[in-house]
């Protein structure tokens, strides 16, 4: 299955200037090979991340807000300005697999899916009270739209770009964007897979 090209990855950036050299390189190399695009949001940052960013410029589309918009808010701005049919969310700070990507890109083709969440079911959670409002999200989820979808506010997610672009205006700017896109595809009757 051909890939190339169809792809951009959206990574919404917010005072991740110590985490950026270690995670962009390997993101560059794996897009470039896959001809995606990669579009990185300095969400209003206070420390060096812009800078660090504007290194990086020739490999990658940088957007630049002034001020903080939010975790939903810098996703948006990436998402309106993809290009490609598909685009893939993934966070910052190097807690995602990039060779997952192709996973779920491979899945959602194969699958005529408009999303594919990346799971992180088995992982164990950053503390006990994030792993308990996980659990409460799942629920109200699940009760709201009827899906059972383990990580449904997993930052990695792959979706269709004309849906996510159809949509923007509904969606929230603060964290609980990767939640709520998720549930208006659902509600919206797209295939949705995890």
């Amino acid at each position: 299955m051909d890939l190339s090209g169809k792809l951009t990855v959206i990574v919404p950036c917010y005072n991740e200037a110590l985490a950026l050299p270690h995670v962009l390189p390997a993101l560059i190399d794996i897009a470039d090979q896959n001809s995606w695009q990669v579009i990185c949001i300095n969400d209003g940052s206070t420390d060096d991340t812009l800078k660090v960013l504007k290194d990086y410029e020739k490999y990658i589309t940088v957007i630049n807000h002034k001020v903080n918009r939010g975790y939903g808010g810098a996703i948006k701005s990436g998402i309106l300005d993809s290009k490609t049919d598909y685009v893939i969310t993934i966070d910052a700070d190097g807690q995602h697999y990039l060779e997952d990507i192709e996973k779920l890109f491979t899945r959602l083709l194969s699958s005529d899916a408009d999303m594919v969440i990346g799971s992180r079911k088995g992982l164990k959670s950053a503390s006990h009270f994030r792993g308990l409002g996980k659990a409460i999200i799942r629920r109200v989820a699940r009760l709201l739209v009827g899906v059972n979808i383990y990580d449904i506010n997993s930052g990695m997610k792959l979706y269709r770009t004309d849906l996510a672009k159809k949509y923007s205006s509904l969606l929230p700017d603060t964290m609980a964007f990767s939640d709520i896109i998720a549930m208006v595809f659902i509600n919206q009757k797209h295939r949705v897979l995890e």
